[in-house]
């Protein structure tokens, strides 16, 4: 009983506030005060991409749908030279093998109003247009890219990064790689502790050759007062070759090469690039 009132009065004195009064208390306080507004900051983020994420695929759906539209119900009669096909009159003409007839001109001789005009579908202008060789030339060419940026878009929205065939997947990579993908948790934890020290390791070897690089660097540039230039800093993907695997502490699994972490899907995203 008094270990549990100690414990909660040591909770306690944590939630406290306390103003700082010392240069430390006040490093610390602005820290803790930092890590909290960037914990909020990423809340946010990731709340907000979940809803802009259905936004964005219906506006890139209309604006594929509305391109779509636009070239076969007005460009491509324009390229066709098939524009000029409105009314039932002109349909006919055309077929027969007629010349151009003005659409007023013809409401004209006839006393006819434009709203009294018989005028042809939308999909009997699109009919006429594409068997033209200018019409079937550049329907090839949109039909090519629409095909393609469809089907790109679709399974890149549908595409996950879990399940059966993402795990084969990993897999295939590791037995490419020459890496032994862990398969419970002590291998898990080996292979974690395995990587953790690759790392290290490759980092106090670079961090030796760059303070080697900046010494040569002082001693060659002696005669200056320029104060020497801080070591920049190393991340561990700049460490790694691009077959090297290394450890996700984010979601506590082997990364494979040029995988990285989706804050928003929360998995590993392979071959993710931005």
């Amino acid at each position: 009983q008094n270990n549990t009132n100690n414990s909660r009065t040591q909770r306690r004195r944590k939630r406290r506030f306390t103003i700082p009064t010392t240069t430390r208390q006040f490093q610390t306080c602005l820290q803790r005060l930092s890590l909290k507004g960037l914990s909020c900051l990423f809340f946010i983020a990731d709340h907000a991409m979940y809803l802009l994420g259905p936004l964005l695929i219906a506006l890139a759906s209309i604006i594929i749908v509305g391109l779509t539209y636009l070239y076969f119900c007005v460009m491509l009669p324009m390229m066709a030279g098939t524009n000029w096909i409105v009314t039932v009159e002109d349909y006919h003409s055309y077929k027969n093998g007629g010349a151009h007839v003005a659409l007023s001109s013809s409401a004209e001789g006839q006393g006819q109003s434009n709203n009294d005009v018989a005028h042809i579908s939308t999909i009997q202008s699109i009919l006429l247009a594409l068997p033209t060789p200018t019409g079937i030339f550049h329907t090839a060419i949109v039909a090519f890219y629409l095909i393609n940026v469809t089907y790109n878009y679709y399974k890149c929205v549908t595409t996950s990064n879990s399940g059966k065939v993402y795990d084969s997947v990993v897999r295939e990579l590791a037995a490419v790689t020459n890496f032994d993908y862990p398969e419970n948790d002590e291998e898990l934890l080996q292979c974690k502790r395995a990587l953790e020290q690759k790392i290290a390791a490759k980092l106090e070897t670079r961090r030796r050759e760059l303070l080697a690089a900046r010494a040569a660097n002082n001693n060659d540039a002696s005669f200056t007062t320029q104060q020497p230039q801080p070591i920049p800093r190393i991340h561990n993907w700049q460490l790694l070759t691009p077959t090297e695997w290394s450890y996700c502490r984010f979601s506590k699994q082997p990364k494979p090469p040029r995988s990285h972490y989706d804050h928003v899907t929360k998995s590993l995203v392979l071959n993710m690039d931005h």
